[in-house]
């Protein structure tokens, strides 16, 4: 998770070791760990703030990118964070 409290934006991310682990149970998973987490007393200010889901993996195909995309979450891999430097 990260907070931007500036832009009042929180990142929450799931991280797994294949691409093809990010299936359709567990992102709806993932969606019910942020919802859970902020509707929790000490997150509830969040639910004001944009929510943005990111999945983490070694890498995607083009394909696997726009499944993901399609349901909401971005997808990053190592070249994307290769492509930063």
């Amino acid at each position: 998770m990260a907070l931007d409290e500036s832009n009042q934006r929180v990142r929450f991310g799931s991280c797994k070791r294949s691409a093809s682990a990010h299936t359709a149970d567990a992102l709806a998973s993932f969606k019910n760990h942020v919802e859970s987490f902020i509707a929790a007393r000490d997150h509830q200010h969040l639910q004001r703030w944009s929510k943005e889901m990111v999945v983490f993996s070694p890498a995607f195909s083009d394909v696997e990118r726009h499944h993901l995309k399609a349901k909401g979450v971005l997808p990053l891999d190592l070249n994307d964070y290769a492509a930063l430097f």
